[in-house]
């Protein structure tokens, strides 16, 4: 098979790969912004059984997402860069199995392992911003979609302290994961540099 014919065939997987990742991330995202409304109309301040099912979503998109972001080489194709675009992966994965272990109710809310996970999204998505800016993959409006969702969340919890309602503010946070979900959606897949094949 040509080089040209396997690149081809790369391509056509790749894209449809990252297609299912980024409409998992959208739904994700989409879902814990209905919560968030949900919320915000009545008024909310405590998670509830709902609530935790809706991280549970959240985190498996998310988690899709960000292996769509690593797959289309958007954190750069070196096993380093890999290695700590993982760590926002982690951390989700923590989350989700937290608030499952939350809903059996085995731990209560206040479980430092939750603040683990927390602390592993929000230090490994600074970390996945500053890799897509500096791999230079994406060069149009997506390269800021990661770091769109860091700096969402100080802005979407001030919000809502300032309307006196967290939900709506915290809405605002979910939203960028589903635009996030949109570029790895609809991105175009970049290949890697191959060395050319020796002619036998």
């Amino acid at each position: 098979m040509s080089a040209t014919a396997r690149t081809a065939g790369w391509a056509a997987t790749a894209s449809g790969n990252n297609r299912l990742l980024g409409t998992v991330c959208m739904l994700g995202g989409a879902v814990a912004v209905m919560d968030s409304l949900r919320w915000g109309v009545l008024g909310l301040s405590d998670s509830d059984t709902l609530t935790g099912i809706v991280f549970i979503v959240w985190a498996i998109g998310s988690i899709a997402g960000l292996l769509g972001l690593i797959a289309l080489n958007v954190v750069g194709a070196s096993p380093v860069t890999r290695a700590l675009a993982m760590l926002p992966v982690l951390g989700f994965a923590l989350l989700a199995a937290t608030s499952v272990l939350q809903l059996a109710g085995l731990i209560g809310a206040d479980n430092p392992i939750f603040g683990v996970g927390w602390l592993l999204i929000y230090g490994g998505m600074v970390l996945v911003a500053i890799l897509t800016l500096a791999a230079k993959t994406w060069r149009d409006w997506r390269r800021f979609a990661p770091l769109l969702t860091v700096v969402a969340a100080p802005i979407g919890f001030g919000l809502g302290a300032l309307v006196g309602n967290l939900g709506l503010g915290v809405g605002l946070i979910y939203l960028f994961w589903v635009l996030l979900g949109h570029a790895v959606r609809t991105a175009q897949p970049v290949p890697v540099p191959q060395t050319e094949e020796r002619i036998a």
